[in-house]
């Protein structure tokens, strides 16, 4: 688990993946999501619409084992 700007940014492995290896991916995909929603986005909070974010399942893809998982960003 990583955290940034009052998120956190949690990964679910095979218990044989070290600790190190998830924390690098995570913090890939931290900068990932921060490249294309900087925290100033949300200063005044968020509408609660998932769907701006399904720009990210492309961008998220090579991190998971299966291709059809997509990612669910809440804030």
């Amino acid at each position: 688990m990583v955290g940034a700007h009052k998120l956190l940014f949690v990964a679910r492995t095979d218990l044989k993946v070290k600790d190190e290896e998830i924390h690098k991916i995570l913090q890939e995909i931290q900068g990932i999501f921060f490249a294309h929603f900087p925290p100033e986005t949300y200063k005044d909070g968020w509408d609660g619409n998932p769907d701006q974010f399904s720009i990210l399942d492309e961008l998220y893809d090579p991190f998971f084992a299966e291709s059809d998982e997509k990612v669910f960003t809440s804030i």
